[in-house]
């Protein structure tokens, strides 16, 4: 009897959180005790539909704003304004005891029901790491370092030729160094630009999804510690020392097995709790007294997907 109840309950508020993208309204809710001086960047509650979400709370003394040296009397505080929310609501402690009551016999429903259905075999754990590698794949990805020298800009907008050549100049004798075995992160602090010049010019690691066509082009074909020509960019000259490179990896299906289960016992309760609403949905006698409700809510019922959500 305690079982058909929960699951009674259970339906009942299934129904209603059908309609709660349409139906339930979320108002913001601020103690009327507050002085208007009282600008703090939070409400006290927030209340949609018949669910009300609490503020978290700190039992502040109202004569000295701060907490009570008595741990009991800070918690009594706190209680209080609990209550004081409740009550401008149109509610009491004891209604939010029946609310936390009611969540907890709706876990417990949901644990018997669902939770013994969730678990995974080792061998549909290495089906499911089989069937999805791009999940359990990490990304190709390199680091570089980088060397940038501006062109400054005329007022106008234009390119001043001399100060391009300039600038130009000054990057071919950066890589001629460089090539010479020059630190290139003392290289970077030293000349470069860029804000990564407090780094040694140290940016990444980029995926290659990351990176733009052209400098992934780049890359590709060079090997760890090269270093690019010179490469002209809107604002100025760029150098590239290609400082790591990370091939693409699966990882190993004994370091993703947990992974595995959280992502199959995720689509599991999703199709296992359709199935036992679809249960309930069979035994229980719904009575609307709203016909739009009613609407809204098959609806949704219509518009929920099938299949083993695996």
């Amino acid at each position: 009897m305690r079982s058909f109840a929960a699951k009674a309950i259970l339906i009942g508020l299934v129904v209603a959180s059908a309609v709660t993208a349409t139906a339930q309204e979320r108002r913001h809710v601020r103690l009327k005790s507050r002085d208007a001086s009282d600008v703090r960047p939070f409400d006290d509650a927030v209340r949609v539909g018949n669910t009300l979400y609490l503020a978290g709370r700190i039992g502040l003394d109202a004569t000295t704003n701060k907490p009570p040296a008595d741990a009991a009397a800070e918690v009594r505080t706190v209680m209080d304004q609990i209550k004081a929310v409740l009550a401008q609501e149109g509610m009491t402690m004891d209604d939010l005891r029946k609310q936390l009551e009611r969540q907890m016999l709706i876990e417990q429903v949901q644990r018997q029901e669902i939770g013994s259905k969730l678990s995974i075999t080792e061998e549909e754990a290495r089906q499911y790491y089989a069937k999805h590698p791009e999940e359990f794949t990490n990304s190709a990805s390199v680091t570089l370092r980088e060397i940038f020298i501006e062109v400054p800009a005329e007022a106008n907008g234009a390119v001043n030729v001399a100060k391009d050549d300039e600038a130009k100049q000054k990057i071919e004798e950066v890589r001629a160094r460089a090539l010479k075995a020059e630190d290139f992160a003392k290289l970077a602090t030293e000349v470069s630009s860029s804000p990564s010049k407090a780094n040694g010019g140290l940016i990444g690691p980029f995926s290659h999804e990351d990176m733009s066509p052209q400098l992934l082009g780049l890359v590709e074909k060079m090997k760890v510690g090269e270093v690019t020509q010179p490469i002209r960019t809107p604002k100025g000259y760029q150098l590239f020392k290609l400082e790591t490179k990370t091939a693409q990896v699966l990882q190993p299906f004994d370091g993703v097995r947990d992974l595995i289960a959280d992502k199959v016992a995720g689509a599991r309760t999703q199709t296992e709790m359709r199935k036992f609403l679809a249960r309930l949905r069979l035994l229980a006698i719904i009575e609307w007294k709203n016909e739009d409700l009613k609407k809204a809510y098959e609806k949704q019922i219509a518009a929920e997907p099938t299949g083993s959500g695996q």
